[in-house]
């Protein structure tokens, strides 16, 4: 019975001592990055970007065969066509995402971007339907699902004129898997000076926190 009790006591204790230094109680760091997402191609192309992967995983028609295939998938956060934008949420998603703009219009957005080191627990805006037609696009199409609710109001960040106008925009974004990233729309040229591109710098959490600090 001692011998057993014994065992049991050190085995106890090495337990301990292993989760004690195994376990890390300060947030993991952020990843961040900036990319250029070419929308010139088509109005009626969806270009459907993953915070995971840091890349476009496809392209998909505005048209209901493809809404419904996209919608159906979760492997995509982001989604930008030419003037519009969507988020893998409400009528454009089956995740759990949506948005939150963070900073007034006449913000200094890089700041507002920096500064934002803890995204929102809640009050994120889902995709809804917008009765009109897309810009540009052949009526036969139908509406347009996009991010436009609430507060959200991401689609805004572009502006219908010869050129497109683009308003530098910051929002923290919850992803298809419900896990937390914050984006700030810079421009929609490059340094090259093509046009229609969307430029955007971003700042992924993979660990579900709502930390968006790149540091420790």
């Amino acid at each position: 019975m001692k011998k057993t009790l014994l065992l049991l006591t050190v085995t106890f204790l090495a337990l301990s001592i292993f989760t004690s230094c195994d376990k890390d109680d300060d947030p993991k760091p952020a990843t961040g990055d900036t990319v250029e997402i070419d929308v010139a191609s088509s109005w009626a192309t969806w270009n459907y970007f993953s915070f995971s992967t840091g890349e476009i995983v496809g392209t998909g028609s505005a048209n209901a065969e493809d809404d419904a295939e996209w919608k159906a998938r979760t492997d995509w956060d982001i989604a930008f066509t030419r003037l519009y934008a969507r988020t893998n949420s409400g009528i454009s998603g089956s995740g759990n995402g949506g948005v939150i703009e963070i900073g007034t219009d006449n913000s200094d957005k890089a700041a507002v971007f920096a500064n934002l080191i803890d995204a929102p627990a809640s009050g994120y805006i889902a995709d809804e339907e917008i009765n009109e037609l897309m810009i540009g696009m052949n009526p036969a199409t139908g509406p347009v699902t996009y991010n436009a609710g609430g507060s959200a109001k991401i689609s805004s960040w572009l502006t219908m004129s010869m050129p497109v106008v683009a308003t530098p925009k910051v929002f923290a974004l919850k992803t298809a898997d419900g896990k937390y990233a914050k984006i700030y729309l810079k421009g929609y040229q490059n340094d090259e000076g093509q046009s229609n591109v969307v430029v955007m710098e971003y700042v992924y959490q993979a660990d579900g926190s709502t930390n968006l600090s790149t540091s420790n």
